[in-house]
């Protein structure tokens, strides 16, 4: 049985460090880029990471692109060109103040809570099933 040698030359770059440092380099583009266009588009954008993913995994984890991924990608693509072709193309700048404001409106405070009981009962519903595998496979 071969081990691999996990001790390279300290000189030596490997593939995932270059993968590393172009994700990092690539982020901090994002956050130069931040200032220039209305945020509305940049999440949209965000989007096409999730598309350009789904069309690289076959190159390099030998993948098969299935029905279902073209047509998620496809969906992605159109929602990402609607929601910036027809995005605010200017936003007005939120101060802490302002968006303190809009932290304490029922509407924002009722879909917090939502949002919050959600996912206390998925937090309990994925424990009680954890344990309910546990003590029936006595784990």
């Amino acid at each position: 049985m071969h081990t691999p040698n996990l001790i390279h030359n300290a000189d030596e770059v490997t593939l995932p460090q270059i993968g590393l440092s172009m994700m990092v380099a690539g982020s901090l583009m994002d956050l130069a880029a931040l200032p220039f266009v209305p945020q509305s588009r940049v999440a949209v954008l965000g989007s096409t990471s999730l598309v350009a993913n789904v069309l690289i995994t076959p190159v390099f984890l030998g993948e098969k692109i299935t029905r279902f991924d073209v047509i998620g990608c496809f969906i992605t693509m159109v929602g990402c060109s609607l929601s910036t072709y027809f995005g605010a193309s200017v936003e007005k700048d939120l101060t802490p103040d302002c968006m303190a404001e809009h932290f304490f409106q029922p509407m924002f405070l009722l879909y917090f809570a939502l949002v919050l009981t959600f996912l206390s009962f998925l937090y309990y519903y994925i424990k009680g099933i954890s344990f309910n595998l546990k003590s029936t496979f006595h784990l």
